[in-house]
């Protein structure tokens, strides 16, 4: 994915301002009204290194599936592993449980 901010020191910025005057500046713009809020939220997100979908599958992963019982055992809902009831995350696929 490209990487659509650049960051001097602490700061993020959009490095293509929205001003024709400006556009391929390499400084933080303090006319630009692309909002500073954004910049630092989108490249701290493209600091992960993360696709959308590897962001969608951690997000998945992060919401609490409820402890199946096959057989009388407690297993992970997804990857099917047994597990012990009082377990927050399958130690297997890494999955949140629901208790």
């Amino acid at each position: 994915m490209e990487r659509l901010t650049e960051k001097n020191d602490e700061t993020y910025f959009y490095p293509h301002c929205f001003e024709e005057e400006c556009i391929g500046v390499s400084e933080p713009c303090s006319e630009c009204e692309f909002e500073e809020k954004i910049c630092m939220r989108l490249g701290e997100y493209e600091d992960t290194g993360l696709t959308p979908p590897e962001i969608m599958k951690l997000k998945e992963r992060d919401t609490a599936k409820k402890i199946e019982i096959n057989a009388g055992i407690p297993t992970c809902p997804v990857c099917g592993r047994r597990i012990v009831k009082c377990y927050d995350f399958c130690p297997d696929c890494g999955q949140r449980l629901e208790q």
